[in-house]
């Protein structure tokens, strides 16, 4: 296994003050598109309101990339993502940025997260409505959980 991987951002971690907080560092994101997935919101409260993404031949995902994450990074985010928990699965994919393929992680919506899925989210709608309480909250929890 290599030192570091690349990985597709569709929610909240699009939002650089969120993944700062989540991971202590920061990192340029570049715009790309997941092929072949669809995006949902989710209705259960273990995930704050955040997206799902789910295979959809017929859809594709708008979201950043991070090139180069560190697999204490990577470790982080299973956490904050709650894989151990079945909230999100981490999955190997290929995105497009702009007219190039790139392979990367992207956490697709896990087990737990199956049956709750209730229409699009919208990343404008969650930054204008919801970012600085998920950060104060959250993310701020989240993030004092690491420091214990």
């Amino acid at each position: 296994m290599t030192s570091s991987a690349n990985i597709f951002l569709y929610g909240s971690l699009i939002f650089p003050s969120v993944y700062r907080a989540v991971t202590g560092t920061e990192r340029p994101m570049v715009d790309a598109i997941l092929p072949g997935y669809r995006r949902f919101g989710t209705d259960q409260p273990s995930s704050h309101g955040c997206p799902v993404v789910v295979p959809s031949p017929s859809h594709h995902v708008c979201g950043k990339v991070i090139f180069g994450v560190s697999l204490s990074e990577l470790a982080i985010l299973d956490l904050f993502e709650e894989v151990q928990e079945g909230l999100y699965m981490r999955d190997s994919v290929t995105v497009l940025i702009e007219r190039a393929e790139a392979p990367a992680f992207v956490y697709v919506c896990g087990p737990t997260s199956r049956d709750h899925l209730c229409g699009e989210w919208c990343p404008e709608e969650f930054e204008a409505r919801y970012l600085e309480e998920f950060l104060r909250g959250p993310v701020r929890d989240f993030s004092l959980s690491l420091k214990r």
